[in-house]
C-alpha cells in the first residue's frame, strides 16, 4: 500500500490496476475503488503514474503539439488484428 515514499513497486501495480482494468473494458471512474488503497490523502500518486504512463503513450505513436496523431490509418498502425466489414469501417470499439 502507498504511503507519501511510494516505491517502483508501488507505480508498478497502478499501472497494473489500471491496463487490467482497461483490458476488461472497465471505466476509469470504475477503477477508483480498486486504487484506493494506492491513494494516500492530500497525495497525487497514483495519478502521477498515470499522467507519464499517458505522455509515455503519446510519445509512442509519436504525437505532439506540433504533430497530432492522425485519425487516419490509426487501426492499420496500432490494431492491425482487428477487421472490419462494410460500414463498420468507421466505426472502432
Amino acid at each position: 500500500m502507498a504511503t507519501n515514499r511510494t516505491t517502483p513497486e508501488d507505480a508498478a501495480t497502478a499501472r497494473q490496476i489500471l491496463l487490467h482494468g482497461l483490458a476488461r473494458d472497465a471505466r476509469v471512474p470504475g477503477l477508483l475503488g480498486e486504487l484506493e488503497p494506492w491513494h494516500p490523502r492530500n497525495y497525487t500518486f497514483p495519478g502521477e503514474v498515470f499522467l507519464s504512463f499517458a505522455a509515455d503513450a503519446l510519445d509512442w505513436c509519436e504525437a505532439s503539439r506540433g504533430g497530432p496523431l492522425s485519425l487516419e490509418w490509426l487501426r492499420e498502425r496500432f490494431v492491425p488484428e482487428l477487421a472490419f466489414r462494410g460500414r463498420q469501417h468507421k466505426k472502432l470499439p
